[in-house]
């Protein structure tokens, strides 16, 4: 669902993943050509959850607000969609704000406390696939050598993939891959992942019945799968 502020949601209006969600919404509109909409859902994401440059939160308050409002809760499935789509939609200062706030933390995400408990828990560690949108939000054309070896990353990770939420991770970040600055890899992570039955999990993670997801997606990847 969209809740009050804008943000997609669980079905029930749990807050948990919206800076995902709201991330997927965003980037996957501007892949589908529905730019104008796709800037609303970026401009409503920066306004309610970057509380201060480069550092994010889950959602502002909700069911669970002492997890969902708090830095220390952002882990790296959160904002790596936050990323995807500043970078499909080219906002670099964004970008470059984040990436600073990284640099300062060795590269590790604000996830440092468990939410159960509120004790100390070893930060997520920044991976392959966001560097490989980071370089593509930014221009980085320089560093076309090194997309091609991450690209090549894509086929790896396709077949040990979660069948939760790896479909909502790969299958945008490989058509984006296909669309600025593509490398033979990228194609190929596109023919092999329609082999798959990816789709079918990404339906399945967004089931707002049977799974309480988000039934907003679901039109989005269906445009998008006959896109790829």
């Amino acid at each position: 669902m969209i809740n009050d502020l804008g943000m997609y949601v669980q079905a029930d209006g749990d807050v948990g993943d919206a800076t995902h969600r709201t991330g997927l919404a965003a980037g996957l509109n501007l892949l589908l050509g529905n730019e104008q909409r796709a800037k609303e859902i970026k401009d409503i994401l920066i306004k309610n959850c970057e509380v201060s440059s480069g550092v994010w939160i889950r959602h502002p308050g909700g069911h669970q607000p002492t997890y969902t409002n708090q830095i220390t809760n952002m882990s790296r499935d959160q904002v790596c969609r936050v990323m995807f789509a500043m970078a499909v939609l080219g906002e670099k200062n964004v970008i470059k704000h984040w990436l600073l706030q990284m640099t300062k933390r060795c590269f590790l995400h604000q996830n440092n406390c468990d939410p159960t408990n509120g004790s100390w828990r070893p930060r997520d560690v920044m991976t392959i696939g966001e560097w490989r949108n980071i370089i593509r939000g930014l221009n980085l054309w320089v560093l076309y050598p090194v997309l091609v070896v991450f690209d090549l990353v894509f086929l790896l990770e396709i077949p040990i993939r979660s069948k939760w939420d790896g479909g909502s991770m790969l299958y945008p970040d490989i058509y984006f891959a296909t669309k600025k600055f593509p490398t033979p890899f990228a194609f190929l992570a596109k023919y092999a992942i329609k082999k798959t039955t990816c789709l079918d999990e990404i339906m399945n993670n967004h089931d707002p019945i049977h799974k309480n997801g988000c039934a907003e997606l679901q039109p989005l990847f269906k445009q998008l799968s006959e896109k790829m």
